[in-house]
């Protein structure tokens, strides 16, 4: 079995058991958990979006498109994409947030040129990495960030995979 194939299994698993409805905004211990979460992203974004033209930002692991529509929102000329190893949660993320861009696709292998955004986020996906394998993959992509020098995270994670 492939680690996408683990991934999809996974989440299967999750809709299959009722367990899904962890993670639904229903659920006030979440909606809460996410907004606070999503205060502290938009902050940080703030921080690294670059202010001289409109930014490109990708949300690996995007889900529903909820990050990005709420960063769309704050900054309406930001040029959002998402990828998503689901293609329910693409489609979802397609209908909740139309002015984005959403992709199916692994995170160990983006379809998308080097350096071709200004900051890419990566939040759920670390939990959801199966093998030693994909997280290298992952960590040594080079589709983000431009030169605007918003890597830290990324340069803390390819040092936690090499060691």
């Amino acid at each position: 079995m492939t680690d996408e194939e683990r991934i999809r299994a996974a989440y299967r698993a999750y809709d299959d058991s009722g367990r899904a409805h962890l993670w639904d905004r229903s659920n006030r211990g979440y909606a809460r958990l996410s907004d606070d979460r999503d205060r502290t992203l938009l902050a940080l974004l703030a921080r690294s979006l670059p202010a001289e033209r409109p930014p490109d930002l990708l949300d690996v692991g995007c889900g529903d498109g909820g990050l990005l529509g709420a960063a769309m929102a704050r900054w309406p000329d930001v040029r959002g994409t998402g990828l998503d190893l689901l293609a329910d949660r693409v489609q979802a993320a397609r209908d909740a947030v139309p002015a984005a861009t959403f992709v199916t696709g692994s995170a160990d292998a983006l379809p998308f040129g080097d350096q071709s955004f200004d900051v890419v986020t990566a939040i759920t996906i670390v939990s959801s990495i199966p093998s030693a394998q994909m997280e290298a993959a992952v960590a040594s992509s080079r589709a983000g960030p431009r030169s605007c020098g918003r890597s830290r995270w990324r340069r803390r994670w390819r040092a936690a995979s090499a060691a």
